[in-house]
């Protein structure tokens, strides 16, 4: 008997093998096309942001520029050795950055100003801003370099920057994160005064900015019974906050040919994160950061951002994305990030 059993043990392991390659061939041909991770040992790192206008200039000036330069974010990528350049595309009237800016970024980067001398002010912006993603991704192909794709109302934590691009060093992927919406006008005007005194933003002390100037749109989603909105944050204590979002951005990557193609065919400069993060995926070239105590940065948005209310009908069976839902959307919903604000 004892033998019949060790045989029907040895039967049920080979079927189970044999289902397990099965569905691995499955899946690889309907979806992945991963392979293994190159090993790039390139200290070159690429950044990239596009505005204009005053109100932009301003925030880019005095919320962004500041935050990318505390001492363990761009000059600490310094002395670990990197080549860094920042790539600022804009309109062909203005000029982006203040002269005092412009002389600090000196010291730890090359500054190259693109300027469209075809944009009016009539201009489509989600297809300037997708002609400068697609010029700055060749340059960095180009290049050999790690790439960050800015906007220029982001706010970053000290050694956010650094520990990204340690976090990728080596490897031909990308790193996604959960990022945070603040009020754009209080936001703004704190943020400025905090940076003028030269005081540094650590993280833990960004999270806790971030609760006490929460957008709306992030407000709603506190302790929500759904993703419908893409997002829920729960609180564990005053102090933590469990995070899941649908979407997600990727913060740094290595482009490849396979990016450019997709970012030349489509036409939605929003499709950055909404369907991008599937090709990375597909690839094997997607990582996942949710520890705010290592990356944390917010978003300053606009008071009156439209955003979909929150509906009591949509919370037992609609999910992100509806009839538009995708892999990534799927995966990143398995994701929690930890926000831990300083005691």
């Amino acid at each position: 008997m004892r033998k019949f059993w060790s045989l029907l043990s040895v039967i049920n392991h080979k079927k189970t093998n044999l289902n397990i390659r099965l569905l691995s061939k499955i899946d690889n041909f309907g979806f992945l096309t991963s392979k293994k991770t190159q090993n790039i040992r390139t200290k070159k790192i690429f950044y990239s942001v596009c505005l204009w206008g005053e109100e932009y200039i301003k925030i880019f000036n005095e919320i962004l520029i500041p935050s990318l330069l505390q001492k363990e974010n761009i000059p600490n990528l310094k002395k670990f050795g990197c080549y860094q350049k920042i790539f600022i595309f804009t309109k062909d009237n203005e000029y982006p950055l203040y002269k005092k800016n412009e002389l600090l970024l000196n010291r730890y980067l090359s500054i190259e100003i693109v300027k469209n001398p075809n944009v009016s002010n009539n201009l489509n912006p989600k297809k300037f801003l997708k002609n400068s993603l697609v010029t700055f991704i060749k340059k960095s192909i180009l290049s050999n370099a790690y790439s960050m794709v800015l906007t220029p109302d982001h706010v970053y934590g000290n050694k956010s920057i650094f520990n990204l691009f340690v976090s990728v060093y080596g490897k031909d992927y990308g790193i996604a994160c959960v990022g945070a919406r603040i009020n754009w006008k209080s936001s703004h005007t704190k943020l400025k005064k905090y940076f003028n005194k030269n005081k540094v933003l650590n993280n833990p002390n960004l999270v806790k900015f971030t609760f006490e100037n929460l957008h709306p749109a992030f407000k709603q989603c506190i302790n929500a019974q759904s993703n419908y909105l893409g997002l829920t944050l729960e609180a564990i204590d005053k102090n933590k906050y469990l995070v899941c979002s649908s979407r997600v951005n990727v913060c740094i990557v290595k482009f490849k040919k396979s990016d450019l193609k997709f970012f030349n065919s489509i036409e939605d400069y929003n499709n950055i994160d909404f369907y991008w993060p599937r090709l990375l995926i597909k690839e094997g070239r997607y990582k996942f950061i949710g520890d705010s105590d290592y990356i944390f940065y917010s978003e300053l948005t606009k008071e009156d951002l439209k955003i979909e209310k929150f509906d009591k009908s949509l919370l037992n069976y609609t999910l992100y994305g509806k009839n538009r839902r995708l892999i990534n959307h799927v995966l990143n919903d398995s994701y929690y990030s930890i926000w831990k604000i300083n005691k």
